[in-house]
């Protein structure tokens, strides 16, 4: 999580993903959101975009 977060600074980003093997949640970290998801699902939805 430090990692994406660091990444989320670098590039400026206020959303994440972290794609997992079936782990679902939506997090609120310092002022960012990080979405996880199943990669599968994630796959199957189609567009790969985050959708908050």
């Amino acid at each position: 999580m430090q990692g994406l977060l660091e990444a989320m600074d670098s590039f400026r980003l206020k959303e994440g993903l972290i794609l997992t093997f079936e782990q679902t949640d939506d997090l609120n970290v310092e002022d960012k959101k990080v979405k996880i998801l199943p990669a599968a699902r994630w796959i199957l939805e189609g567009t790969g975009q985050l959708a908050f």
